[in-house]
């Protein structure tokens, strides 16, 4: 049996196909009509280096990150050394971190929330202008947007963990829990729902932004599921090691999490993985 996709997804899924044909043809529109300046020279000049040693010790030395440059090093020996091909991996990023922020926007509030934010940001002249430099800000700022996002899923999953603790301990002492009872629509409702036209409320439209339902969207599975919180740390420390400036979105998590998380164990989850994050980037310090 097919399964139909509702409108609102198929108007989400053309919209946002006409905001990254957009975002794409903005970026690559004229990328090779400016030649290179200062700061595009110094970054391919240190990935063309004699070595990852030196190209290693250069930046520790310069205080930034080594991965840009590392990356930077291997798309020159596969898309070639012209300046045009050296920009396109700038504009992917940049074309990427529009499709991240949708998923973003998505997570956090509603589809049509995901795609509004998509197109301001595809239009921002900013980000069109660092998209076609040969400079690591499109994938500084696609680092910083994956890191929220992942977080932001790995939180809907631990409260909808903690929501449902409860149950559990009483199941553990022997205790039947009865599961709860949809509840019954009003003859109001059920009037309504039956006309031409109209149809039962979904789940979807009574779920307030942010919460665990809308960010987990298969129930609370807490930590039993380590997916994204693996990417919340792979994404961090991924960050970090390409821009100090990384460290900013986790520092804003940090109090986000500070103000919102009450159960012990998400708790103890959350510290463990920033434990793993300042593990990871301990080797980079002074």
């Amino acid at each position: 049996m097919t399964q139909s996709h509702s409108p609102s997804t198929r108007w989400t899924f053309w919209a946002m196909l006409a905001v990254l044909l957009l975002a794409s043809y903005l970026r690559i529109h004229d990328l090779n009509a400016q030649g290179l300046w200062g700061d595009e020279g110094w970054s391919i000049w240190l990935a063309r280096g004699d070595s990852l040693r030196d190209l290693t010790l250069t930046m520790v030395a310069d205080h930034h990150g080594p991965i840009y440059s590392t990356l930077l090093r291997a798309w020159d020996g596969i898309a070639g050394q012209s300046v045009l091909a050296l920009r396109w991996i700038t504009v992917l990023f940049s074309v990427g971190s529009v499709a991240l922020i949708y998923g973003l926007g998505r997570a956090m509030f509603t589809p049509a929330a995901g795609v509004g934010a998509a197109l301001a940001f595809a239009l921002m002249d900013k980000q069109i202008v660092l998209a076609q430099e040969v400079r690591d800000y499109p994938m500084v700022f696609f680092s910083m947007i994956a890191i929220a996002y992942f977080y932001v899923r790995w939180l809907g999953q631990n409260q909808g963990a903690a929501s449902s603790a409860p149950t559990k301990a009483l199941r553990r002492r022997g205790i039947r829990v009865k599961p709860a009872s949809p509840p019954t629509p009003s003859p109001s409702e059920m009037e309504r729902g039956s006309q031409p036209g109209h149809s039962p409320t979904k789940a979807s439209e009574t779920t307030p932004p942010f919460s665990a339902q809308r960010g987990n969207g298969a129930g609370g599975i807490g930590v039993n599921a380590p997916g994204y919180a693996f990417w919340f740390v792979a994404c961090s420390v991924w960050g970090l090691y390409l821009h100090y400036y990384c460290f900013m979105v986790n520092l804003a998590i940090l109090l986000h999490a500070l103000i919102t998380l009450r159960d012990r164990q998400a708790w103890r989850h959350f510290l463990a993985l920033n434990g793993l994050i300042a593990l990871a980037f301990a080797p980079w310090l002074p």
